[in-house]
Formats: structure tokens, C-alpha cells, sequence
């Protein structure tokens, strides 16, 4: 911290916020890899990185025990910049790096706060289970590797999920904040031809509650290859959820299918998509007691296929992981 007088023109004083204490630096990652490769500083560490940028990366990889195949081939043409190309043949996944490690720590995920309005706290096993549960959509909407997902929505734990879910599949992400407005959201989404498209109902901003569901139905009328829609309920967070009929009209012209993150009663379900599948909250899903995402089905989807005992596709327990590659080119 630098401390400055009155006239902020003369600096006084350096002070640290905060500095560590020996033991402190001790139990770091960074101390145990330098006593690994046996580097008795940082700057000599540095120094081994710049020389061996090679032997540096394979062994950090290694240190970081990441899960993936790294290939045989750390960095190609590395005398070029640009032109350098890091692990050409390495393929792993980042949600998985994310989610498994992570499982063994007791500390808490994520601690969201909307405004003043909505707290929670998530374990890393809830958002295990709510990324499983949003996969297990994906999968019913035929995702693949390659395919594309939109996230019109703010930062939320569901936000979190749905990207994770996403990226263990191999598909690819792509968001946008709830207040660009709909030819902004138009422009980046419609470059990129998503899939599914997870929108939320509205957002708080300074104390006021913002609809979305007027914008998010101009959006999907406008984007064709959208065949799968979420509305995650933040506004009413707990209680009951968003009024669809925007969205049902819209989907229902176009052929796609829209649904409540948080779930809508049974009855509320058109019968003709009920008597398909039925999907019973607590009695398949992944977490017993709340309603599955896939709990509110227009007739033009089929519930999917975890929350009915007719085909299923994946294990409740096990998150689908497709490995993509990860080179990065300088």
C-alpha cells in the first residue's frame, strides 16, 4: 500500500496491506514446487522457466496433477513469437479439473449474494449436483461436442452450472449480461447458432426488480437455432415460478420447448407431454426433494430422459466428460 499526502503529489510511505508469515509461506503450492525442482527462490524459479519453458511446463502439469492427456509434445517452434504452439496433443477438460479436485475440500463453492434480496451457499457438492442436473438437459437437447449454449443471464450459481455442464460435454459457452439489450444479445449470439439458450427472469438492481421475460422472448424469436429453453427463476427465488406465456407463445410458433429452472408443478404441465413421460419430482432425480429442471415440458419436448425410467442416457452420480483440445498458440 502506498500512502500519499494531501496534495496527492508527494508519496510518503510504503506500507503492505498484509504480508505473510514464514509458516505461512511455507504451506504454499508455490513453496512446495519450488522445494520439488529444487529452486531456492523465485527469481531462480523464474529464471528455470525461461531456460526450460519445456521442462518447466511438463512438470508443472504434472505438480497440478491435472486430469487429461498432456501428449508427448510440450511446445513446438518455441524460438518463434509469435508461431509457438503450448501442448499441440493435449486434451483435458475444464470442468472436470474444476469439479473433482475440488470435492475433497469442505469449503464452501460459492457464497452468492443478490443485492440484498437472495443469499446462498453452495458446497462443492451442490454445484456437482446442479451441474449433473443440467447436463442431464443437455444431453436430452442432443448437445454435443461442438454445439453451442447461450447464457442471457447475471451471475448466479445456476449462471456456474450451466457453463460447467456445458464444458464437460465439449460444447461451448458463450454469455451475456440481463441488461445488454436485445439487438446487443442478437449480435453475439447470433454469430454463434446456439442450441439451448438459458435465460433468467429478471434481475435486481439497486433494489428494483427487473422482468426479462418481454426481452428474452424478442431474443428467441429471433435466433432459429434455439430448440431448448431455460428460464432460471431469480425475481422469485423460492417461490413460484416465472409466468411463461411469453415464452410458451414464442416456442411453441417456433417449435422449441420451454421450461423453469426451478421447476413448475406437474399440473401445470400440458397433458399431452404429461401422459409422454411423466416425471415424478424426488422419484428419479438427481437430487431427491426438488423439482428436476426438466419438470416443466411444453408439447413439443419430451421430458428428459433421467426423470423418466424409459431411456436413460447417463449415470446420476457421474459427470459426462468429453476432453477437447486445449494448444494455445502465440
Amino acid at each position: 500500500m502506498v500512502s500519499i499526502s494531501s496534495s496527492h503529489s508527494e508519496v510518503t510511505s510504503v506500507v503492505p496491506l498484509w504480508s505473510p508469515s514464514q509458516a505461512e509461506i511455507h504451506h504454499t503450492a508455490m513453496s512446495r514446487f519450488m522445494l520439488q525442482v529444487q529452486q531456492p527462490n523465485y527469481a531462480s524459479l523464474w529464471q528455470w522457466s525461461v531456460d526450460q519453458p519445456a521442462v518447466f511446463w511438463r512438470t508443472l502439469w504434472e505438480f497440478c496433477a491435472l486430469r487429461g492427456d498432456m501428449g508427448q509434445v510440450v511446445l513446438e517452434r518455441g524460438d518463434q513469437m509469435p508461431g509457438a504452439r503450448w501442448f499441440p496433443q493435449a486434451r483435458l477438460n475444464y470442468a472436470e479439473n474444476l469439479l473433482e479436485p475440488a470435492l475433497a475440500h469442505p469449503a464452501e463453492a460459492l457464497v452468492f449474494w443478490g443485492e440484498d434480496k437472495v443469499k446462498r451457499h453452495l458446497s462443492w457438492s451442490d454445484l456437482k449436483t446442479e451441474t449433473l442436473r443440467f447436463q442431464q438437459l443437455l444431453l436430452d437437447a442432443r448437445v454435443v461436442a461442438g454445439d453451442r449454449v447461450a447464457g442471457y443471464l447475471p451471475n448466479l450459481p445456476e449462471t456456474l452450472a450451466a457453463m460447467l455442464a456445458t464444458t464437460a460435454l465439449g460444447a461451448i459457452w458463450s454469455s451475456a449480461s440481463p441488461d445488454f439489450g436485445v439487438q446487443g444479445v442478437l449480435d453475439r449470439f447470433g454469430q454463434i447458432e446456439p442450441k439451448v439458450l438459458v435465460c433468467v427472469d429478471g434481475y435486481w438492481y439497486n433494489g428494483q426488480a427487473l422482468s426479462c421475460m418481454e426481452k428474452n422472448a424478442q431474443v428467441l424469436q429471433q435466433l432459429p437455432s434455439v430448440t431448448q429453453v431455460v428460464v432460471v427463476s431469480y425475481l422469485n427465488w423460492g417461490g413460484p415460478d416465472p409466468d411463461l406465456t411469453l415464452m410458451e407463445k414464442t416456442s411453441r410458433t417456433q417449435g422449441k420447448g420451454s421450461l423453469a429452472a426451478q421447476g413448475v408443478p406437474l399440473s401445470a404441465v400440458p397433458e399431452a407431454a404429461r401422459s409422454k413421460s411423466p416425471c415424478v419430482p424426488g422419484a428419479n432425480c438427481l437430487t431427491p426433494g426438488i423439482t428436476p429442471w426438466c419438470s416443466a415440458v411444453w408439447p413439443s419436448i419430451t421430458p428428459c430422459s433421467f426423470c423418466s425410467p424409459l431411456e436413460p442416457r447417463g449415470s446420476p452420480n457421474v459427470l459426462s466428460i468429453v476432453t477437447v483440445a486445449c494448444c494455445c498458440n502465440i
